[in-house]
């Protein structure tokens, strides 16, 4: 059909605007937006993954995990994913959900494993040395600051990314639009007080330097990606 042919076309003018020839990714880009504008075409129909949502084990517990929770949530924006953390099911438990196309929801959630383990991890190592002796509120500390640290980290590598290729932003952008809309009303709820540690806070803010990132993006047809770790 001819709006079939369209969003091809669109699609393959989106592709072009990744070219690393400036002035022909320009050009290709501007004709796109054109087009999806004269035609109004819902960006949704370009996408070529499904929007799924899913529960997320990772972030399903009786206790809402402050660090976790904000850890997932920027992480999940900075890729075109919403996530949130619903009311407590009949089992009395908080349910972490994430909505966004699947192939972002994934990259989402391998960011986050590949993340929350490299701050256990240098968690564990400092309870065994400077930290030995402490329990949970040196152990909340230093994740809490590791994870500030960290998506501080992350949203500079957005600017970065943002001022070499303002589209792949715009696009990423259109995706958390499109998940937002997916998904039902929710009720924000209120992160769990964490009693301040400074020692603590001190060498999460450290440990958050030392995490292993890999800035860049990934990139398809028309949907480059953030690279978070």
């Amino acid at each position: 059909t001819m709006n079939d042919d369209i969003i091809e076309k669109i699609k393959k003018l989106l592709a072009l605007s990744e070219s690393s020839n400036p002035n022909e990714a320009a050009v290709a880009y501007a004709a796109a937006t054109k087009l999806i504008a004269k035609h109004r075409v819902d960006t949704k129909d370009l996408a070529d993954d499904p929007i799924i949502k899913i529960a997320l084990p990772e972030l399903t517990a009786k206790k809402i995990t402050s660090w976790k929770s904000h850890l997932f949530n920027v992480i999940g924006k900075l890729h075109g994913c919403l996530v949130y953390i619903d009311r407590k099911n009949f089992d009395g438990m908080f349910v972490g959900t994430i909505v966004g196309q699947k192939s972002d929801v994934e990259i989402v959630r391998y960011f986050y494993a590949s993340i929350s383990n490299q701050i256990e991890a240098m968690k564990n190592l400092a309870m065994a040395t400077v930290g030995k002796g402490q329990g949970k509120t040196f152990s909340n500390n230093f994740k809490m600051e590791a994870v500030n640290v960290v998506v501080q980290r992350l949203r500079e590598t957005q600017v970065e990314i943002k001022e070499s290729n303002e589209q792949a932003i715009i696009l990423v952008d259109q995706r958390l639009i499109q998940a937002r809309a997916a998904a039902p009303p929710t009720k924000v709820n209120a992160l769990p007080a964490v009693r301040y540690d400074p020692y603590a806070r001190s060498l999460g803010a450290e440990a958050g330097k030392q995490v292993q990132f890999s800035k860049g993006l990934e990139k398809s047809s028309s949907s480059p990606r953030l690279l978070t770790a």
